[in-house]
């Protein structure tokens, strides 16, 4: 038989031929079948108890690249578990339930939001940097606890990216409690006697050197290694709406038809990002909404310096420009793409114009102000805070407060007066029956009388606000004190929130604390710059 093989085969195939004959065909790995898959995802104790808790549930299986998806879903409708197979070898890759199974942001996927932006190698060092100008030279006081509140806010999201909501929501609340009871007292509190302020540990020089590396490096790092969440690929879709002439709200693609829940200043910021690249193509809708949130981040750096530079002279532009370049939150929303730093920026320019006497300054915290508010329309709610001004707070200057609101306001909803009942609805009305499990009023189910307790607060701080200190107190620092107190506490009253949100108040937080601080003088015979 080999002889004959030999005449009709070539010597390498022979030899395969013969190893076959000898040893036999390998046996196929056999991929794992649906029915093992729901098997072994049945098997799962977590899994058993969702479904023997949540009588006449039921199973969906899919096949994906490389492993089976089978997923429980209750009578209702949710989903309550989630487990992933691998096709290969039938081994259990990935297991969900309860809110984790509908809710995958809570899952702490690794670079999900920001890529490296939350990793540790890349958070501590900027959260150290932060800190570095406020460490106490001796005892600490409350205004080292100020600042560090709004690090501590670390902690919470050091729990989200690992998916540990039950460290990341009991942990939110201290630090945010704090810094809206100690703004609220700086805000209303006109009579308070100001301690001298403290010396940072480093000098301006070291402070500008680190604030210009800061700016380059966070641009660079948010262009090479970040990613685009839906928030941002939501308003570019907005904007390439608006500027293409066609309806955007209620008009949204099936498989982000509610991404139309922001404001029309936030489509009318992103027409020239949607014109720029290709906002119909996907990588056009990415590099529009990452060359945004860039943009948006290096034009509040230069708003806050100058905002510190008209209320302290350089040394304000030095302060404010390093708390926002060191902050990793800040670097957060940057590397998400997200939307956030737009509000923060309209803020910073209404507490410019703050800063601004008489009717000029009312006609330019009413326009600014109603811009702000319709950008994320929660931030509406510091209308009533910049009413009235200090050397701006007479009845004149209140009308044409009210005038340069009213009419910007119209110029900017023009597009969508048709319906504006419909705006309302899609951003609102959406936004305010949101669930999830980030708060405690969604990750503990607390009784609605409570979130109602709370709302009620919320009013109060904001009527306070509103009503003290007299016009004559209402500095921009104590304005800004008072925008921060009034942000925080609506900001506890929402069931759907997120930590890109933190962004909204850091700049009038950070304008109120570093309103306690100097710069560390010059050594001695040091030229001066």
């Amino acid at each position: 038989m080999t002889q004959t093989l030999r005449r009709w085969l070539p010597a390498e195939a022979l030899a395969a031929c013969l190893v076959f004959c000898a040893f036999g065909a390998a046996p196929a790995t056999a991929a794992t079948s649906r029915s093992e898959a729901l098997t072994t995802a049945k098997a799962i104790p977590a899994v058993r108890e969702q479904a023997k808790s949540h009588k006449g549930s039921h199973w969906d299986s899919t096949k994906q690249p490389g492993r089976w998806r089978e997923q429980l879903w209750s009578p209702s409708g949710e989903l309550i578990a989630e487990v992933f197979v691998s096709l290969k070898d039938g081994k259990v890759t990935e297991k969900w339930t309860g809110f984790q199974a509908a809710w995958t942001m809570a899952r702490g996927y690794p670079g999900a939001f920001g890529k490296d932006a939350s990793a540790l190698w890349v958070w501590l060092p900027l959260l150290a940097l932060f800190l570095l100008p406020f460490l106490p030279r001796g005892k600490p006081g409350l205004r080292h606890a100020d600042i560090a509140a709004v690090a501590l806010l670390s902690v919470s999201i050091a729990g989200f990216n690992r998916g540990r909501m039950d460290i990341s929501v009991p942990t939110l609340y201290p630090p945010l409690l704090w810094l809206l009871g100690r703004m609220l007292y700086r805000g209303v509190s006109a009579k308070r006697l100001t301690p001298p302020p403290l010396r940072t540990l480093i000098g301006p020089k070291v402070m500008l050197v680190g604030i210009v590396f800061l700016i380059g490096f966070r641009a660079a790092f948010a262009i090479a290694d970040g990613n685009v969440i839906d928030v941002g690929e939501a308003s570019v879709i907005g904007g390439n709406r608006l500027a293409s002439g066609a309806l955007v709200y209620g008009h949204f693609p099936h498989r982000i038809e509610r991404g139309d829940t922001y404001g029309p200043v936030t489509w009318a910021a992103y027409v020239p990002f949607a014109l720029i690249f290709d906002a119909d193509s996907n990588d056009g809708r990415m590099a529009a909404a990452g060359a945004a949130a860039i943009t948006f981040d290096l034009i509040l750096i230069g708003l806050i310096a100058l905002l510190g530079w008209r209320l302290r002279g350089p040394p304000g532009a030095l302060l404010l420009a390093w708390m926002w370049v060191t902050c990793p939150f800040t670097l957060y929303v940057a590397m998400c793409a997200a939307n956030d730093t737009l509000p923060a920026l309209l803020l910073v320019l209404t507490l410019l114009a703050g800063t601004l006497t008489g009717v000029t300054g009312a006609a330019a915290r009413g326009a600014s102000t109603v811009l702000g508010g319709l950008s994320k329309m929660a931030t509406m709610a510091l209308a009533p805070i910049f009413l009235r001004a200090k050397d701006s707070g007479r009845l004149r200057d209140m009308v044409v407060y009210a005038l340069a609101f009213l009419i910007a306001g119209l110029v900017i909803m023009g597009p969508y007066l048709g319906d504006p009942l419909e705006v309302w609805n899609r951003t609102v009305g959406f936004q305010s029956g949101r669930d999830s499990p980030f708060t405690a009023w969604g990750y503990w189910h607390l009784p609605g009388w409570s979130r109602i307790g709370w709302k009620v607060v919320a009013g109060l701080v904001l009527l306070l606000a509103t009503l003290k200190p007299r016009a004559e107190f209402r500095t921009p620092i104590r304005l800004a004190a008072l925008s921060a107190a009034v942000l925080i506490s609506l900001e506890l009253t929402a069931v759907y929130w997120f930590y890109t949100y933190i962004v909204w108040f850091l700049p009038a937080v950070f304008v109120a604390l570093a309103a306690d601080w100097d710069l560390k003088p010059k050594a001695r015979g040091e030229v001066p710059a």
